[in-house]
């Protein structure tokens, strides 16, 4: 189902352009035909030389538009798939971040309630940062685009590290996710104002 929807854009934007197409080749064939016309009625005065020129430059000039209308169509397709590409990234973080929350979720009774509960709200608060932002890939934003994925990737790796976690380490466990949380959420911080520019 979510490959028809991917693909979906594309089409909407390719019919159009076929439409177009089919409009210049028809008026390119009615503009033709006119000419002939023109060219074989008795009292017309074009040259042989004027008439073949005459469709020589409405073949070039049919070409030209039609060469336009096909990069146009090309580029538009694939600004389309950069779009869902950028869009499927994004889906796959804030999966990824609603898994790692829920992750955490499990570890609750290991730790002490105040402390759970602090890194828990900064968690849910970076996971709503992640089903409300534009999507990833912005000109200008790559640099911090890396570095959330990057802390995303290593705070899922600290939270299913936690099982083999001796109870001793866990409040140190906590305190390098709630540090790694904060840092992920100040990145998105940074990135939606780097956006705003």
């Amino acid at each position: 189902m979510s490959n028809k929807k991917l693909g979906d854009p594309t089409k909407r934007i390719s019919i159009p352009i076929y439409l177009a197409i089919g409009y210049i080749i028809g008026l390119y064939i009615l503009v033709s035909v006119a000419t002939i016309i023109v060219y074989n009625l008795p009292s017309s005065r074009i040259s042989s030389l004027l008439y073949y020129a005459i469709l020589i430059i409405e073949l070039v000039i049919f070409v030209i538009v039609l060469g336009l209308l096909i990069m146009l169509n090309k580029h538009r397709e694939l600004e389309n798939i950069q779009t869902e590409t950028e869009k499927r990234e994004l889906t796959n973080l804030s999966v990824k971040v609603q898994e790692i929350h829920q992750n955490f979720t499990n570890y609750k009774d290991l730790f002490e309630v105040e402390a759970y509960r602090d890194v828990e709200k900064d968690m849910r608060k970076l996971k709503e940062k992640f089903q409300f932002c534009t999507p990833f890939g912005r000109p200008g934003a790559e640099e911090i685009e890396k570095q959330i994925e990057d802390e995303t990737l290593s705070l899922g790796k600290l939270i299913s590290d936690i099982s083999a976690t001796p109870k001793e380490g866990l409040a140190k466990a906590l305190e390098n996710i709630k540090s790694l949380t904060t840092s992920t959420l100040q990145a998105m911080e940074r990135r939606e104002k780097l956006l705003i520019k």
